[in-house]
């Protein structure tokens, strides 16, 4: 975590300035990825998680609405709403 806490904590400024939205953060696999893992699991629970993993869906978008059964757009709307609660301090 040390190796990479840094970068984590840059993508977590990004919310906090009002510029991380959801496609700036989870184009950066890296250290975006991790930030939204975190959301999902905070959000959705492991098994949910663990779905969309083992999921057969063909895209990420298909996958999001048959595991998690909510739009796409949902989920990237849920998502901005929970970093401004996590990440403005």
């Amino acid at each position: 975590m040390n190796r990479y806490q840094r970068k984590l904590d840059e993508k977590r400024e990004l919310v906090r300035k009002g510029v991380g939205e959801f496609n700036s953060i989870a184009s950066d696999v890296n250290y975006g990825g991790p930030v939204i893992v975190e959301y999902m699991y905070d959000v959705y629970c492991e098994s949910k998680v663990l779905a969309l993993i083992g999921s057969k869906a063909l895209n990420w978008k298909e996958a999001i609405e048959e595991e998690v059964e909510i739009t796409y757009k949902e989920f990237k709307e849920n998502w901005l709403s929970w970093a401004n609660e996590h990440f403005r301090l």
